[in-house]
């Protein structure tokens, strides 16, 4: 590391002493305490715009972690190729009742549900890569096995070589998932934790939609948005090859030189020793959590006030199904069943493509200024509405010239996209990455991504019989079934979600071991010594 100062060795013993005080409370002394107190007051003081500056170097790396949800969204459009000729001439059966070729129902949930099959494995392998290899050596490896995986997607000569090939990816992205959305969560302060996590899918959908758009009669309609998709890999493994490793695994693995090390080089300076103290804070956070509940296996996200956590990430990311969203995962196939022309649905899909960039980015901003908890409750209720509308515009039938229902339901499919990503769509990954212990993020995370993927495996299941001409046949009647899903999901929010923004990490243990109603959480006040209040009242009992 080359020449050391005085000021930085006995800075570096500082810390060193630190990791040896295992069995105190807090793992501090005094004088660390006051400077982790000082870390954690610093983050509070912050602005938003001051954290940009001061953490860019960290918001550059968060943002090339969370390119890998580029993928996924390469991976969620997979659906409306299911209406080009080409690609039902080569993955699909021909219909002499149609005139052309079809996907078979059966097919068409096999290879929608392969990639969410893969996830329910993925997530699970993705909390044990961290917890044995760390943040960026997992990713790496991800990337590489990816790569081989795609090529066999891109080039599968059938229907079956395409479902393994995307039950592959989808273990893949998976673990990936988790990965990501816990590292941005450790690499930012507080005030930018809500802003890195979701974004790249969205603006890739765009370029993938446009593409597909104008290509839609050939081949190169759909391989080439496929082959797109090996842009990435190489990019990503080299660059998380050089990227700092998260500070509060290094603290958790007791490499506390290491996690110093990776504070400067994720901050744009250091502020007055910063760094030091924040890993402080860290260390502070680290004892806090396994004075409180001590184990850091799977079996300990059941245990304690950590279940109520996990109860809250599973369920929070769950509303993410519940609300609807299969429906606009198909809304080409979707409009086309309908009667819309290819052309006019695939426009939808480029225009539901923009409108959710636009949502996500105006998320942002909502987020900042009203918070977590209000946003999920009120674009929970919107969605609810919106898809009671839905379902009414699909009791009636237009007369076959006109089209105004259909075009009056793709309007309210926009809107309800629009709703999506202002509230749900976005949040959800800032309140699972808040939500849960440091100790537990990685497992909260992979249980809560497993949740999602369960959920979504089920409603892929029922989604192409519901919309499918040959099977069910609902069409905008689903609106009804969401909506009913939609409702139960406002009430659990209402109760049950409480507001993570503007707090430390050490501040919602407290909250969360106070078993605080979750409609108290923001206005709660936490004092700098309530930890050793609580650990205090523990060992009296």
């Amino acid at each position: 590391m080359g020449a050391t100062t005085p000021d930085e060795k006995s800075g570096n013993d500082h810390i060193e002493a630190v990791g040896e005080l295992s069995h105190h409370p807090v793992g501090q002394t005094s004088a660390d305490r006051a400077d982790a107190i000082e870390a954690e007051d610093s983050e509070h003081q912050m602005t938003t715009r001051e954290a940009f500056r001061f953490y860019w170097k960290a918001v550059l790396w968060s943002m090339l972690a969370s390119t890998v949800l580029v993928m996924e969204g390469f991976d969620g459009i997979g659906g409306n190729f299911q209406v080009l000729q080409p690609w039902l001439q080569r993955y699909g059966v021909w219909s002499a009742e149609k005139g052309m070729y079809i996907i078979e129902a059966k097919w068409q949930m096999g290879l929608s549900e392969a990639t969410s099959v893969g996830c329910l494995f993925g997530v699970l392998i993705g909390a044990w890569q961290v917890d044995r290899f760390g943040y960026r050596w997992s990713m790496i490896a991800n990337m590489t096995v990816l790569s081989g995986f795609l090529g066999l997607q891109i080039f599968a000569p059938n229907v079956e070589v395409l479902l393994v090939a995307n039950m592959l990816t989808g273990f893949v992205y998976g673990a990936m998932m988790c990965l990501t959305t816990a590292f941005a969560s450790e690499l930012c302060p507080i005030q930018l934790r809500g802003y890195l996590t979701s974004y790249c899918n969205m603006l890739a959908s765009i370029v993938i939609n446009a593409y597909t758009n104008y290509h839609q009669d050939t081949r190169t309609g759909y391989i080439v948005t496929w082959s797109l998709q090996w842009i990435w890999p190489a990019p990503i493994a080299v660059g998380m090859f050089f990227c700092p490793e998260s500070p509060w695994w290094l603290v958790r693995k007791g490499r506390l030189d290491d996690a110093e090390a990776s504070l400067r080089r994720l901050q744009s300076h250091d502020n007055h020793g910063l760094a030091r103290k924040t890993v402080m804070m860290i260390v502070r956070t680290n004892e806090l959590e396994k004075e409180l509940s001590g184990g850091a296996t799977f079996l300990d996200c059941f245990k304690g006030t950590d279940f109520r956590r996990t109860e809250i990430a599973c369920c929070a990311y769950a509303c993410q199904m519940t609300c609807g969203v299969v429906l606009s995962w198909t809304t080409v196939y979707w409009f086309v069943q309908a009667g819309l022309s290819n052309s006019d649905s695939f426009r939808l899909g480029l225009g539901q493509s923009a409108i959710a960039l636009a949502g996500t980015l105006v998320a942002w901003l909502l987020i900042r200024h009203i918070g977590r908890r209000t946003i999920y409750l009120w674009g929970m209720g919107g969605m609810a509405a919106l898809m009671i509308a839905i379902g009414v515009c699909g009791c009636y039938r237009d007369d076959g010239k006109n089209k105004v229902t259909l075009w009056v339901q793709a309007a309210l499919m926009l809107t309800w996209v629009l709703t999506y990503d202002l509230s749900v769509g976005p949040v959800a990954f800032t309140i699972i990455g808040e939500v849960s212990s440091s100790r537990l993020r990685n497992k909260t995370i992979s249980l809560a991504r497993f949740t999602y993927n369960f959920i979504s495996l089920i409603s892929g299941l029922m989604n192409p019989y519901m919309i499918n001409s040959t099977a069910w046949n609902w069409g905008a009647k689903a609106g009804f079934y969401w909506a009913g899903w939609s409702v139960l999901s406002f009430v659990w929010i209402y109760f049950r979600l409480p507001e993570t923004g503007k707090r430390s990490y050490r501040e919602l243990d407290i909250l969360f071991e106070r078993r605080i109603p979750a409609r108290q959480f923001k206005s709660t006040v936490v004092e700098q010594d309530a930890d050793d209040e609580i650990l205090q009242a523990k060992q009296m009992k």
